[in-house]
């Protein structure tokens, strides 16, 4: 017989390790192996709805799913382990609504009733502990859900706020310059980047883009790639071919990205529509 104050002990121990695991996988694991120690298991498993999720004492094969629901079904639960051979099992159900269950199997003695008694306790504290780590790690979740929203909705805010700029300068028919370097304004506030450029096919030579916006591009920079072929790289730091109607970020990640064709309300230039 197992004395009261080992038995409380090994609870209190328990609950330790329970209160230390950062996740609800983690506390199965280091519950399965505090609890197999306890007990001075030669293996354990714990399953949830006839499934393995941590098992210790089958060596690399692992334990068999079959013969543990075999088990769970029997009267006489036996186990047979590689290298340690027949065993002696105890079954006990950890949360029925969430359809989890601990086996253990041990080869030197029976379990006696008063460790199963201080089991189905164990597994109590433990049903009780991954609801709340499993609340716990919900609630997270929704958190980083809400966090992920409210950063959609301003980044949608200040697009749309950048559109709508956009949009008054065309309905007002300011030139096209001035549409275009708000367009790459734009980009360069969405993008978090201090170097930006709007490239353009042009309409004398399809053949060759044009730059005809740009922010924080230096002379320097601007004048080796002001007109380039179509398809052809923007520079060193980026190996892609740069298509027609074009954004070009530049930096330590420079990329382009393809600007898609938008109806927009029309403007002039030189009794031009465009």
């Amino acid at each position: 017989m197992a004395p009261s104050g080992w038995a409380t002990q090994q609870l209190a121990e328990f609950l330790a390790v329970l209160t230390e695991a950062p996740d609800d996988r983690a506390a199965v694991v280091d519950a399965l192996e505090r609890i197999a120690e306890s007990f001075e298991a030669d293996a354990g498993v714990f399953l949830s709805r006839h499934e393995v999720v941590s098992s210790l004492g089958w060596g690399t094969r692992g334990a068999d799913e079959a013969e543990l629901a075999s088990v769970i079904a029997s009267d006489r639960p036996v186990l047979s382990l590689p290298g340690v051979g027949r065993c002696e099992t105890v079954v006990i159900p950890v949360d029925r609504d969430a359809g989890t269950t601990l086996v253990l199997a041990r080869a030197s003695y029976r379990f006696t009733g008063e460790e199963v008694g201080l089991l189905r306790g164990m597994a109590r504290v433990l049903a009780l502990g991954l609801r709340l780590l499993g609340t716990v790690a919900s609630e997270r979740r929704q958190t980083e859900e809400n966090r992920a929203l409210v950063a959609s909705l301003q980044e949608r805010h200040t697009l749309a706020g950048r559109l709508s700029k956009i949009q008054r300068k065309i309905s007002s028919r300011a030139p096209l310059a001035e549409v275009l370097n708000a367009i790459t304004s734009g980009a360069a506030e969405l993008l978090g980047d201090e170097v930006v450029a709007l490239r353009l096919v042009e309409e004398s030579d399809p053949g060759s883009m044009v730059m005809v916006s740009s922010i924080g591009v230096s002379s320097e920079i601007g004048q080796p790639i002001l007109r380039l072929p179509v398809g052809a790289s923007p520079g060193p730091g980026c190996a892609a071919p740069w298509p027609p109607r074009s954004i070009w970020r530049a930096g330590p990640l420079a990329a382009w990205w393809s600007v898609p064709t938008a109806r927009i309300a029309p403007t002039r230039r030189r009794s031009r529509r465009y």
